[in-house]
């Protein structure tokens, strides 16, 4: 039995269409189904109560998805994206930046910024504070952030038109709480940090009249795969952040 010349012509044209479906099958696997890697990226305070959620809801969806942290230091969120070191990164905005650095951010949440005191500090036991109470303080900022970004996180200037001082003491947040801690100064932050840094030397107070920050999704400006949507959607999905006060204290 032989194939007709119409015949063979099909069988031709239908390996084609086999090995088109095969490997559509394979991207779908990759992107859809199980399988694939994410890489993410924490900033200080970024994401520590949607952390766990969020990636357990990937995993979920995505039995065979591999999950990476990486810990990004200020001023590293552009170089972690560009560099490949990770795929998405959650940070509060405003963050290190540049025009046309070739990344961009989706919105997941505001976030209320708080005050960041030792348990010492006199303003330790106030449950809110506004900004005419913190004039006088020194803060402890990071390095390797732009003066516009660090201006903006110590709110600088005032409305009254003063300029807070400042020292820096690291890249790290760990750094920055632990000077706080020892009395060196005070922070501003988002809420979110006092999820994973409810030291028993620290008090997180609310600054009721300081803008919010927004919790945001970074990643490369030409990124459009389905898995960094699956994430974004996850992480809106968990609602409003917790409401953070200077009365949740260990004992």
């Amino acid at each position: 039995m032989e194939l007709t010349r119409l015949g063979e012509e099909f069988l031709v044209a239908s390996r084609a269409v086999l090995d088109a479906d095969d490997d559509m099958q394979s991207w779908l696997t990759r992107t859809m189904g199980t399988g694939g890697s994410i890489r993410v990226g924490l900033v200080a305070g970024g994401m520590f109560d949607l952390g766990s959620q969020v990636l357990a809801t990937l995993r979920a969806e995505r039995p065979d998805l591999e999950i990476t942290l990486v810990t990004v230091p200020f001023g590293g969120v552009i170089p972690h994206i560009l560099n490949g070191q990770a795929d998405v990164v959650v940070t509060a905005a405003p963050f290190t930046s540049a025009p046309d650095a070739g990344v961009r951010s989706a919105h997941i949440r505001d976030s209320r910024r708080v005050l960041v005191v030792s348990r010492e500090h006199p303003l330790a036991k106030r449950p809110a504070v506004v900004l005419s109470d913190i004039a006088n303080e020194t803060f402890v900022v990071p390095t390797g952030v732009d003066a516009e970004t660090l201006a903006w996180w110590v709110i600088d200037p005032r409305p009254d038109g003063t300029v807070p001082k400042q020292v820096a003491v690291g890249p790290d947040f760990e750094g920055i709480l632990a000077a706080v801690g020892a009395g060196l100064g005070v922070n501003i932050t988002a809420a979110e940090a006092q999820l994973a840094y409810d030291r028993a030397d620290l008090r997180y107070i609310p600054i009721t009249d300081a803008r919010p920050s927004q919790i945001v999704a970074v990643f490369a400006a030409g990124r459009r795969d389905p898995l960094l949507r699956s994430f974004i959607a996850a992480a809106r999905a968990f609602g409003d952040p917790p409401q953070t006060s200077a009365s949740k204290r260990r004992a």
